[in-house]
């Protein structure tokens, strides 16, 4: 199996992705209709759904790699430090005002967390994980001796099995009856989905923003910049796994909203 590794985004350690043209093509013959996973299968981790246009948070399975705080602390130290879905969740949380919070491992179950909401209330999927320009994946894995982050591509039959590529994209509008039921979750076409994708620098593309805007019928906003987690820290454990920075942690906030896009798709 081929790797496609790119510089992460702090500090700057490799990310590695399954090499695609790895992967067997479709069957042509067989026909293209999905089983999403439901609602729950994106696990609702905390929030309501309020009045009005509804707002979700979508987090991706990248579990902590260190067996302890100290161990943590010294990857930071030693600069092979990467962020895992418990940085995620800080994240989220820190900025959810309210909204649900989803914890999803495959593209199938990203679009369950959708599925969840009401016909035409969807009004903002706020979506924080890894990525590079042809993917954004929903889970992998980091290394805890060097940092290198792996995603998870699609390795089965399904499209709904890996992460979100042009690809998954295509086939799932290849399904009418899941693509109607998805673009009638969301508000309308001012709906938005912001992709904040902790990256290689090159951002996740703008092919691939299209992609999700013309699948969705929402307008899609990305970056061209690395997103940085900037963690404070002491020398027992991570005081604080909230702040970020676009393109390095100089201007870095606590919270992902004071994160502005650089690339918006619209559909």
């Amino acid at each position: 199996m081929g790797k496609n590794c790119v510089p992460g985004s702090f500090p700057l350690q490799p990310f590695c992705a399954d090499d695609a043209a790895d992967d067997a093509p479709d069957d042509p013959t067989k026909p293209t209709r999905f089983s999403v996973p439901g609602p729950t299968s994106g696990i609702q981790l905390a929030g309501t759904s309020g009045g009005g246009t509804t707002e979700i948070v979508v987090i991706t399975r990248f579990p902590k790699p260190w067996a302890s705080d100290a161990a943590e602390v010294q990857a930071l130290n030693g600069k092979i430090w990467n962020p895992s879905d418990t940085d995620f969740l800080a994240l989220a949380n820190k900025d959810a005002s309210g909204a649900k919070i989803f914890t999803v491992k495959s593209f199938g179950e990203f679009l369950g967390a959708i599925q969840s909401v009401s016909a035409k209330q969807l009004g903002r999927v706020n979506l924080i994980t890894h990525g590079i320009a042809t993917l954004v994946s929903m889970s992998g894995s980091i290394n805890s001796s060097n940092g290198v982050v792996t995603l998870n591509n699609n390795q089965s039959n399904s499209p709904l099995d890996g992460g979100m590529d042009v690809a998954a994209l295509q086939a799932v509008r290849g399904d009418a009856q899941l693509t109607r039921d998805l673009r009638g979750r969301f508000s309308g076409k001012q709906a938005q989905i912001f992709v904040y994708a902790c990256h290689a620098g090159i951002g996740v593309g703008l092919l691939l923003l299209q992609e999700m805007a013309d699948t969705f019928q929402a307008t899609v906003k990305g970056f061209r910049d690395s997103i940085f987690y900037c963690p404070t820290f002491t020398q027992a454990a991570v005081a604080d796994r909230t702040i970020t920075g676009l393109g390095s942690c100089a201007n870095a906030q606590s919270g992902f909203r004071h994160l502005a896009p650089q690339q918006t798709a619209v559909p």
